[in-house]
């Protein structure tokens, strides 16, 4: 019997003893706008270093969802359709193009502190100028 009870032990522990990954996570929430109005659909993306992004919807400027807790690194992209390029594979005739600067996306240095447990209201305003 005493083996059973070690079992049951060791299959909670090995699930996370109370479910997750044990991380501590924060909700965050907020707008994004972009040059005065709120974004109308998009993805923001949430990223401690050496883990997965989070990856949150925007919709009608608004965001919310759970992160890792920390210091993450922000992301965030508006995609459209667009002509593919002549180069492109035959039959493909559109692409999905990011309308936003390559500053908020591939080449953002946008940082927030997340903190565990608790909200965590960050609103964007970004500009499409240079």
């Amino acid at each position: 019997m005493r083996w059973l009870v070690g079992v049951v032990f060791l299959a909670a522990c090995l699930s996370g003893c109370g479910g997750g990954s044990g991380e501590p996570v924060g909700d965050v929430s907020g707008t994004v706008k972009l040059d005065g109005a709120p974004l109308p659909e998009g993805e923001i993306w949430f990223a401690v270093e050496g883990r997965p992004p989070v990856n949150l919807d925007i919709h009608n400027g608004a965001y919310k969802g759970r992160v890792l807790a920390g210091k993450n690194r922000i992301q965030i992209t508006a995609y459209t359709e667009a002509p593919a390029p002549a180069t492109a594979t035959a039959g493909v005739t559109s692409q999905k193009v990011n309308r936003l600067p390559a500053r908020y996306s591939s080449e953002s240095k946008l940082e927030k502190q997340v903190l565990p447990n608790t909200g965590n209201p960050y609103d964007f305003d970004l500009t499409s100028g240079e």
